[in-house]
C-alpha cells in the first residue's frame, strides 16, 4: 500500500491511504471541483453552493477538528481508517492510538481552527481536501497559532466519509 502525507493541525502528518497518487493528481485537477471558504463550524453563502457529498467532506473535516479541541476519542477513532499513522513534522510517528492518547491527556490541546479556501475533489469514493488551516493550540508543551497547509485524504466506507491518510 502506498503512504501518502498530509500535514495535520500542529503539523501532524497523517499517513494511510491506498489511493493512488496518479488518481489523486487527476482529482485535483478535476474542473468540477468547488471551492469554500469556512471558519470553523459556520455555514458561508459558498457552502450552499457545494454538492451534498462535498459537503458531507466538510462536515466530515470539521468534525474532526472540532473532536480534537473537544478531546473526543470516540469521534476521532470513527473518523478515521483503523490503519492510520501520524508522522509529526519532526519525523516522529505515532499509531491512532498513540496520537489519540496525547490529545487525551494533555500533551497536544488544541483549542481554535480556521480553514481557509477550501477545495473538495470528490472522485467515485474518494474526496481530498486542499485549503489551509489556522491553528491555535498547545502542543508539546509550546503554545501559538500556526497556519498550516491543509491536504486531506478521504474514502467513502458504509455512506460515510472518513479520514483515510
Amino acid at each position: 500500500m502506498k503512504r501518502f502525507l498530509i500535514v495535520l493541525l500542529a503539523g501532524v502528518l497523517l499517513t494511510g491511504c491506498g489511493m493512488q497518487a496518479e488518481k489523486e493528481k487527476t482529482s485535483e485537477q478535476d474542473a468540477s471541483a468547488q471551492s469554500v471558504t469556512t471558519a470553523g463550524s459556520e455555514t458561508t453563502e459558498e457552502e450552499t453552493d457545494m454538492s451534498d457529498e462535498q459537503r458531507k467532506v466538510l462536515e466530515t473535516y470539521q468534525r474532526f477538528q472540532q473532536a480534537m479541541i473537544d478531546k473526543d476519542i470516540e469521534t476521532l477513532t470513527a473518523l478515521v481508517v483503523s490503519d492510520i499513522t501520524f508522522t509529526h513534522m519532526s519525523g516522529k510517528t505515532q499509531t491512532k492510538e498513540e496520537f489519540f492518547g496525547e490529545i487525551e491527556d494533555g500533551t497536544l490541546n488544541y483549542y481554535k481552527y480556521e480553514l481557509s479556501d477550501p477545495v473538495i475533489t470528490i472522485d467515485g469514493d474518494t474526496a481530498t481536501l486542499t485549503g489551509s488551516t489556522s491553528l491555535t493550540a498547545k502542543v508539546y508543551g509550546m503554545s501559538g497559532s500556526w497556519t498550516l497547509p491543509t491536504n486531506a485524504h478521504y474514502i467513502k466506507i458504509d455512506g460515510e466519509w472518513i479520514h483515510c491518510n
